[in-house]
């Protein structure tokens, strides 16, 4: 009977405990909050002014407060991991505001943990709360808990942990830009992008065209969700294996949408069909015998064809290409081929001819690029209609003379703790963009003291900064962009290329634009954009200097 009562006892001081620390734990997150948003805010009143009903808050507080608390918690500590994979970032913050359930630390008392002064743990709280502050953290976790409250108010969470769906959900969504608008649409279509999709989806063959940042990708993966939800088999295709590679990272979980890059389909398809791949892949068989391949495994095997063909960034698929590609789409049967290119002459290819289809549209505002940075984009931009930036403001490009590879490597090291540590970026927002192949960049090899090397394959994960070729990243995107080796050999380039090049690496830029180079470099920079460029002179140099003294000294 003793044992029986004891038990009991213990049962019932168990769930006493887990409920206090429950209880501590949203007063820690409330407590953080606070902080972030600089005024006294709980749960409920942030629940509120998102707009959330009543009658949800109501079952919040009787079943699902604790938990929502424990999943912002673990959302805000993904988060911080992305800038800081020590984890020390939230491990303070977590101590501090007491987000563990415990009661929050002193300075002091994790300066004597860490073996690190008081101040610097300060420093540390201060540079994890700046990333909290930033407005994309703001919108990703309000989506967060958007989603958190549908599923609980819906009973979908019921005998899971609160955390197992929709964090993961958001991660995903704050990892893409694009699949977070596909995650609520109508608040972010311009009016022009709505009437897009409208007849594309209506079209058995359109195109779309415009300047780099129009929304065209959007739109590709918008129409390819729309059309595998009506049960159709859809191809989305483009010559960039990199942005192939993300394109399919966003609809990795899309049923009946598969994705490619044109020679990987070529592969996939070819293999299928059991046709012979050919070796020895010089330009001959890229060029030639790779669409030959195509062309045989679905004369072999029609099974394989698909009923609507999307393909973004058209301008990069060889006429050749196309042929083969416009048959991998099943004749009649409410078909569909859909072409996303970039009206911008100078990174055609010569030889493209705009494709022949029933409707042929046009967008006409850059919705990706600050307005600081239009007229450097435009140094490069020749479409028909002017180019259109509706993205008010920004910070100004800037720029910093290298006269070594040394130089140039601690310019993008301290540039990279810059941004990581004033503007909250994480290491895989920033992109270091190059004229010629990596391994002969100035920058490769570059090494940062909290994001170790640079790394040369894309990834939208947190860890390290991306080292790649200009024409490899076309059609992606990064939130600072910093291009490099503007040099004697940029300088030498065709005038057409130079320009090519400065549109296809400024356009990339959803926020802050970087450039680093030489006199040369600079000289012809400034002939090509006659703009006053200021750039910084070093780092070790307090002021800058104008570009114009520099070059007369």
């Amino acid at each position: 009977m003793n044992s029986t009562g004891y038990g009991g006892d213990q049962c019932s001081i168990e769930i006493a405990l887990r409920d206090r620390q429950s209880e501590l734990r949203r007063m820690g997150l409330e407590r953080l909050l606070s902080a972030v948003h600089g005024r006294e805010l709980t749960l409920i009143q942030l629940l509120l002014e998102m707009g959330t009903d009543s009658e949800r808050v109501e079952s919040l507080k009787l079943y699902g407060l604790s938990g929502l608390a424990e999943s912002c918690s673990a959302f805000i500590h993904e988060r911080l991991g992305r800038a800081d994979e020590s984890g020390r970032r939230y491990a303070i913050i977590e101590r501090y505001y007491g987000l563990d359930g415990n009661l929050p630390a002193r300075l002091s008392a994790m300066a004597a943990r860490y073996a690190i002064s008081r101040e610097r743990v300060r420093q540390i709280k201060e540079r994890a709360l700046a990333t909290l502050r930033l407005p994309v953290f703001l919108h990703s976790l309000e989506e967060h808990i958007k989603g958190y409250v549908r599923l609980h108010t819906s009973g979908s969470n019921r005998g899971r942990s609160p955390a197992s769906g929709s964090i993961k959900r958001s991660f995903r969504y704050s990892s893409h830009p694009e699949l977070m608008m596909l995650a609520d649409i109508e608040k972010y279509l311009t009016v022009a992008q709505k009437e897009s999709l409208r007849i594309l989806e209506a079209a058995s063959t359109a195109s779309v065209s415009g300047a780099s940042g129009t929304g065209k990708t959007l739109l590709a993966l918008l129409l390819a969700r729309k059309l595998a939800e009506q049960g159709k088999r859809v191809l989305l295709t483009c010559y960039n294996r990199a942005l192939a590679n993300y394109l399919e990272s966003v609809l990795l979980h899309q049923p009946n949408v598969n994705v490619a890059s044109f020679h990987a389909l070529c592969l996939r398809i070819g293999t299928s069909a059991g046709i012979s791949i050919p070796g020895g892949w010089n330009n001959t068989v890229w060029e030639h015998r790779f669409p030959e391949v195509l062309e045989e495994a679905l004369d072999a095997a029609p099974n394989l064809r698909y009923d609507a063909l999307i393909v973004d960034d058209a301008q990069d698929i060889k006429e050749r290409w196309r042929q083969a590609l416009v048959r991998i789409v099943e004749p009649g049967k409410g078909s569909k081929i859909v072409y996303l290119v970039d009206d911008n002459p100078l990174v055609r290819d010569i030889r493209f001819e705009q494709p022949q289809v029933e409707q042929a549209l046009t967008l006409t505002q850059n919705l990706r690029s600050p307005f600081s940075l239009g007229s450097l984009i435009a140094v490069g931009y020749e479409g028909q209609k002017p180019l259109s930036i509706v993205t008010a403001g920004g910070e100004l490009p800037e720029y910093y003379l290298c006269d070594s590879a040394d130089d140039v490597k601690r310019t993008i090291a301290h540039l990279i703790e810059r941004l990581s540590s004033e503007c909250g970026l994480a290491a895989s927002d920033i992109a270091v963009l190059t004229p010629r192949l990596a391994k002969y960049s100035r920058a490769y090899g570059t090494t940062t003291r909290s994001w170790g090397r640079l790394v040369l394959r894309y990834s939208y994960r947190s860890g390290h900064a991306l080292l790649s070729r200009v024409a490899t990243f076309k059609g992606l995107e990064k939130k600072a962009i910093i291009l490099v080796d503007l040099d004697r050999d940029f300088a030498s380039m065709k005038e057409e290329d130079k320009r090519a090049l400065i549109y296809q690496a400024a356009s990339r830029a959803s926020q802050r634009l970087f450039l680093i180079g030489d006199q040369n470099g600079f000289s012809e920079l400034r002939n090509l954009g006659r703009q006053d460029i200021v750039p910084q002179n070093r780092l070790h140099t307090a002021s800058p200097v104008s570009l114009y003294e520099r070059l007369r000294n």
